[in-house]
């Protein structure tokens, strides 16, 4: 899939001398089949607002579809003999604008694209604080959170004398990256903060000043991070929390789903999706199981989840 990227990363830009260089050489070629183009608003992630979002998700929409037009243009009048998929594939995304993409915008731009809109989400079903700061949605709908336990207290030790506490998750955990509200996290329930971060241990801190609030040693604590997807790609263990589904006969269930990940590592992510409000969720999750049940991993990831969601099912 060709490249066409929004914001320097990669690619080359639709109109320019490469561009058009770049297709000459991909249309004449007896080895290539030119499936469709991708664009990658990255400088989407700095919307404050749902109608700068907007306007990003117009930007890589134009800049695909102008692509696949050039190109059909093209083999229409020089290179008929190129090898096309037809319809072209259009794939474009970021979170920020997988928010601005409703309905009947997309319903807008098929009418007028040359090809099939293929939308990427990013971390729509997550979300981080990164996320929070584009004003397109607010922390309710964040649902990661990376679980630690305190493992030390430092009354005192912070700035203007304020106490600071150990956890036992840090850069691995978290990754470095942080974002425009500051630190690497935020705690759930509690008004601390991660604010520094070594490769193992992270330090928390208060974020209300008036606050007298301690921290045992030993406390469990659940932490939003800055970028959801960084901290998913360390983490082995995925454990998803289904709250106020109304289908649940019983407390609150938890599934939990082991992934294979290059780095084995003993925190865990969790997926809150309580949000969700559509109670077909784990009827869906259990017939995808169903249809891949020859394959190892799900079969390990039923056995543990099976019980749990046979007990869902109406």
């Amino acid at each position: 899939m060709f490249n066409a990227n929004l914001c320097s990363r990669a690619g080359v830009s639709p109109g320019s001398l490469e561009f058009y260089a770049l297709l000459d050489v991909l249309l004449k070629s007896y080895a290539i089949n030119l499936h469709g183009f991708y664009g990658h608003a990255g400088n989407s992630y700095a919307s404050t607002s749902l109608s700068e979002a907007s306007k990003f998700l117009s930007g890589e929409v134009a800049a695909v579809n102008d692509a696949a037009m050039a190109a059909l243009e093209i083999t229409s009048h020089s290179i008929p003999s190129a090898a096309l998929t037809q319809p072209f594939v259009l794939s474009v995304g970021s979170t920020p604008t997988a928010h601005a993409a409703g309905l009947e915008t997309r319903k807008l731009l098929a009418q007028v694209l040359h090809g099939a809109l293929e939308l990427h989400a990013g971390n729509y079903a997550m979300l981080d604080l990164q996320q929070q700061h584009t004003g397109l949605i607010d922390r309710t709908l964040i649902s990661q959170r990376v679980q630690a336990t305190v493992i030390s207290y430092y009354p005192g030790r912070g700035s203007n004398g304020t106490d600071e506490a150990m956890i036992d998750a840090g850069a691995i955990a978290f990754s470095k990256d942080t974002g425009p509200s500051g630190g690497y996290g935020d705690v759930v329930g509690h008004p601390w903060q991660l604010s520094r971060i070594s490769q193992e241990h992270g330090i928390l801190t208060r974020t209300d000043k008036d606050s007298n609030e301690t921290l045992r040693v030993g406390t469990l604590v659940n932490i939003v991070g800055q970028h959801a997807c960084l901290i998913a790609a360390v983490c082995n263990l995925l454990t998803i929390y289904i709250l106020q589904h109304s289908f649940f006969r019983h407390t609150p269930g938890i599934i939990s789903l082991t992934a294979r990940r290059r780095m084995e590592r003993k925190w865990s992510i969790y997926g809150y999706l309580g949000r969700v409000g559509d109670d077909t969720y784990l009827m869906q999750l259990w017939d995808e199981l169903n249809r891949n049940i020859g394959n190892r991993e799900t079969r390990d990831i039923q056995r543990r989840s099976g019980s749990l969601l046979k007990q869902c099912r109406p």
